[in-house]
């Protein structure tokens, strides 16, 4: 543990030397402001994230889960002092969010003293590190496609259709994303099981129970929220943003389908194969601006949502068949039909208008998924 937690460190330290060293070179030739607050914030951001999962690996997920608590509400009370109380604007937002992350993490530290006990520059090893990087390039240019693929739906909006629709789009894309972190809170709660469960020799029975469990789980809040939030979209969002409920469904399944594939990412990590993730997603990142470009023409903001729908299956399907060199995925007969239920319901998202006809389709959501669940 001390070598790998010291090695870790040594990697962070020098990218923040490379960082501090870009950021200095910039600020010769551009005036850019904020530069070095931001600079100090993306250094804290990612000594927090390396911090709270250093908890997580130690065993410690007691204190990762207070770590974040302790961090919102100390943001929270920072920025009602800065911008609220001192009225400094941009600055405070950027001084609340860097106290945050110091404080939280100084007291946690005090009780706990996992520095001290693991960093040491004796146990810092250069063949872990190597390791370390070999495991962890990869993941970086995966995360970096993932943004583009998701940012570039906006730019598209943005240059085709014009900047309203994209404020139309983002305010949905908003409820959408609540999704995704739902997902997220699953995949952290589950990772850690994943990677001591894959060397077992039930792993396939092992995988096959929770992405079943996943994806039935993640089709029924996909139908619930929708029809919930076209429920209440008027008391939530303003009239002007109001005609927008129609992109709803499809951009909520197309975080369906992304939320699936972080599943089927678990089989490059837990093997450290991580380089095998890339190629499947430059294709995925291919199609889907291909399909933007392609289908923006043809039917606006819903072609963009089609593209990302098109790009993230092909991306699921590619990732199912290739990552069985590692587990085996036995997909359920319920999860075949909460998965067609999810489809059908999204035809009648269109054609249920009234407050009573929504209702009682929320119902039937229910009871149906019930009695799949337990037939």
């Amino acid at each position: 543990k001390k070598n790998f937690i010291s090695s870790v460190y040594s990697i962070l330290f020098r990218n923040y030397l490379i960082l501090c060293g870009i950021a200095y070179v910039l600020s010769l030739f551009f005036t850019i402001p904020y530069l070095w607050v931001m600079v100090i914030l993306l250094i804290l951001m990612g000594l927090y994230e390396i911090q709270t999962n250093i908890y997580r690996g130690i065993g410690l997920n007691k204190y990762f889960a207070i770590a974040g608590i302790l961090t919102s509400f100390l943001l929270f009370a920072l920025v009602l002092i800065f911008v609220v109380w001192l009225k400094m604007g941009i600055m405070g937002i950027f001084i609340a969010h860097i106290l945050a992350r110091i404080l939280s993490l100084s007291i946690i530290e005090l009780k706990l003293g996992v520095l001290k006990t693991y960093l040491s520059i004796k146990s810092i090893s250069s063949a872990t590190s190597s390791k370390l990087l070999k495991y962890s390039l990869p993941l970086m240019i995966n995360g970096l496609c993932w943004w583009v693929i998701n940012s570039s739906n906006k730019v598209f909006i943005s240059n085709y259709i014009g900047l309203e629709e994209n404020g139309k789009y983002a305010v949905v894309v908003k409820f959408a994303s609540i999704l995704m972190i739902l997902s997220t809170i699953f995949y952290k709660a589950w990772q850690e099981n994943a990677l001591q469960q894959y060397h077992s020799p039930d792993r396939n029975k092992f995988f096959s129970s929770i992405f079943n469990t996943f994806v039935y789980g993640m089709c029924f809040l996909v139908m619930v929220f929708c029809f919930v939030l076209k429920i209440f979209y008027p008391w939530i969002v303003d009239s002007n943003y109001s005609d927008n409920i129609i992109y709803l469904y499809p951009l909520v399944f197309s975080s369906m389908i992304y939320c699936i594939n972080t599943f089927f990412e678990l089989g490059y990590q837990c093997s450290h194969n991580t380089a095998r993730s890339m190629p499947s997603i430059m294709i995925a990142g291919g199609v889907n601006l291909i399909g933007n470009f392609v289908l923006i023409k043809f039917f606006g903001t819903f072609g963009i949502i089609a593209s990302s729908i098109i790009s993230f299956s092909i991306l699921l399907i590619y990732r199912a068949i290739e990552t069985r060199r590692y587990f085996k995925i036995n997909i359920s007969l319920k999860s075949w039909l909460m998965f067609a239920f999810v489809i059908a319901s999204g035809v009648t998202f269109y054609f249920t208008e009234s407050l009573l006809s929504n209702i009682v389709y929320l119902l039937i959501i229910i009871s149906v998924s019930l009695i799949f669940l337990f037939a």
